[in-house]
């Protein structure tokens, strides 16, 4: 089993584990209530008149400061909606997937989808035991992605005219996602 586990977990894309944290990031963000939430945006957004968290997607990582094409949306998302200029500028604040954090949690998702492919399309051909061994695999794998999904965002980031890009640490040993 963990030599199918293994040889499976490597035919995996990294687009698929993105994918994956992705599903997971939009669940614990229709979680969040006190707050908008708006997930891997990949449009216009609109004026935001209360607070507003935009997450992007864990396609886009950093590793230090924030520079490039992460830069880039940040501010046109700040400042502007469409092509005129955004009212409410200090409505919204930004997350972006954290490199390191982004390299922990991707091998537990992998075997977690690993694990699930076996039990989807391999459950007739493993016997009880075996079958047993998987569901506790999938089900750490499990926990251990809900464990550490924070770790991908250990930092808020906001936009402000004088002075930038400015980051807040919030830790990444929360409980949740949730920042609330």
């Amino acid at each position: 089993i963990n030599i199918l586990i293994n040889q499976l977990k490597s035919d995996i894309k990294k687009s698929d584990i993105e994918n994956e944290l992705l599903s997971r990031i939009k669940s614990s963000a229709n979680e969040i209530r006190s707050v908008s939430v708006l997930v891997n945006p990949d449009a216009d957004i609109t004026e935001q008149k209360k607070l507003t968290i935009i997450v992007f997607g864990p396609k886009y990582q950093i590793s230090g400061e924030i520079t490039g094409k992460i830069s880039e949306m940040i501010i046109k998302y700040a400042t502007k909606k469409g092509n005129s200029e955004r009212v409410y500028r200090n409505t919204i604040i930004f997350m972006v997937c954290n490199e390191n954090g982004y390299s922990r949690i991707s091998n537990d998702v992998a075997e977690y989808m690993a694990c699930k492919k076996i039990l989807d399309e391999y459950s007739g051909k493993v016997d009880k035991d075996q079958k047993e061994d998987i569901v506790r695999k999938v089900n750490s794998a499990n926990d251990k992605i809900s464990r550490n999904l924070s770790g991908l965002y250990p930092c808020v980031y906001k936009y402000m005219a004088q002075s930038g890009i400015v980051k807040y640490d919030i830790g990444s040993s929360r409980d949740s996602f949730a920042l609330y």
